[in-house]
């Protein structure tokens, strides 16, 4: 039997009132309130670094180009050494570069630049040197304008030299030296029972380096200072405390003119200015004893320039070592007239700086104090000199000799005259 088909019958919707419909579109007071939109923690940190990244980027960027600019800057300042130029006696000075500005690099006038460039050490000392070395082939007197200091001097660093070379700045250098007639020296057996010894070392207060070497050898050595040395009285000091006797090296004209030397005794000086500048020089000196040529060899030959030093040596009653740089002094001849005591060089330690041969020149100074009573030797703040002395001091005193200062050993050698 078929179901009966049932009607489509429509609901008949209930109409909601105003409040039941506003009901069912707002939440109800119970519902869990919803939390605030707000940003995740990782997307924020990648946003305060994208705003970050450009100016890390920066920062880095200006570290670089600061590292930059001071390589460049210490390239310049110190440019690469040729090695090779210590291979050759006479090194040639390169062209002037057109970029190179020398009025930061050269002082205003050549005392100030002495003072700076040589009171370091010898490798700083050497910058000056090459310049003077190429001039001196000419074998003339040579006046250098400020213009030709400036254009070659800030070349020179590119130079290194070896101690020999960089040395010859400020001491006079004769091939013959070694060859030159001493006066004869006289015995001193009847007074002294062992041979007397001096080692002088020239040139001491320049080379700041070399000279604290010197005056680590705590023997009593005659160290003689130049006048024009910086922080004079300082080193002065420290020579004594080590038992060394301080001499004042006074620099004289030399045949060939060195023109890096601020101050020294000319023989175009009226008979006034000798004495006058001899005696600024020895005011920096108030108890010395003794004093010395430094180069000198054209101004040692001058009697009436000798006889004017040698009066002035009288009255303050100094001793006259002459280092004998020309085999024409007539040092001895203006001592006697003046009554100065005067002794003489028998040898230069370091011609050569080379420790065998320095060492061979100490043993010659021995021979010769073997012989004749006493040697007078004279050496120079070198590296070679200062490693040679202090292999040799300490075998005097075994080998039967006494070292002693010069104003001792002048009075036994004076005596004998």
């Amino acid at each position: 039997m078929a179901r009966p088909r049932k009607k489509n019958v429509r609901k008949k919707q209930t109409k909601l009132t105003n409040k039941q419909q506003l009901q069912l579109q707002l939440p109800s007071c119970k519902a869990r309130p919803q939390k605030a939109i707000s940003t995740p923690k990782k997307l924020q940190t990648k946003l305060s670094w994208k705003k970050l990244f450009p100016k890390i980027m920066l920062c880095i960027n200006l570290a670089l180009c600061v590292v930059l600019l001071y390589l460049l800057i210490h390239q310049y300042l110190n440019p690469p050494i040729n090695n090779s130029a210590t291979s050759t006696s006479a090194v040639p000075v390169p062209a002037p570069a057109t970029t190179t500005s020398s009025s930061s690099l050269i002082p205003e006038d050549e005392n100030t630049f002495l003072s700076t460039a040589l009171n370091k050490d010898e490798d700083n000392e050497s910058k000056m040197f090459i310049l003077e070395n190429k001039l001196r082939e000419n074998n003339t007197a040579f006046e250098l304008p400020d213009e030709t200091l400036q254009k070659n001097i800030p070349l020179i660093d590119n130079l290194k030299l070896s101690d020999e070379q960089s040395y010859e700045l400020y001491e006079e250098y004769s091939p013959d030296a070694d060859h030159i007639n001493q006066a004869q020296t006289n015995n001193l057996t009847t007074h002294t029972q062992q041979p007397i010894i001096v080692i002088v070392i020239d040139d001491m207060g320049i080379n700041i380096k070399r000279t604290q070497d010197i005056i680590s050898l705590r023997y009593p050595l005659t160290s003689s200072f130049l006048t024009y040395a910086s922080n004079l009285q300082t080193q002065i000091k420290a020579a004594q405390d080590s038992g060394h006797e301080i001499m004042a090296h006074v620099p004289m004209e030399p045949q060939i003119m060195q023109n890096f030397i601020p101050t020294m005794l000319t023989t175009s000086m009226s008979d006034e200015q000798i004495t006058t500048t001899l005696q600024q020089m020895l005011k920096h000196f108030p108890n010395i004893k003794a004093i010395n040529n430094h180069m000198g060899s054209k101004f040692t030959e001058n009697k009436r320039c000798m006889d004017i030093v040698m009066q002035e040596l009288s009255q303050k009653n100094l001793i006259f070592l002459d280092s004998k740089t020309t085999q024409h002094s007539v040092c001895e001849a203006s001592a006697q007239k003046y009554n100065i005591k005067l002794v003489t060089r028998n040898v230069f330690l370091d011609n050569k700086d080379d420790f065998d041969y320095i060492t061979s020149q100490l043993h010659q100074t021995e021979k010769i104090a073997r012989n004749n009573g006493y040697a007078i030797a004279i050496g120079h703040p070198k590296l070679q000199t200062y490693r040679a002395l202090k292999a040799w001091l300490p075998t005097l005193e075994k080998n039967g000799f006494q070292l002693l200062h010069l104003s001792k050993a002048a009075e036994y050698i004076n005596q004998e005259k």
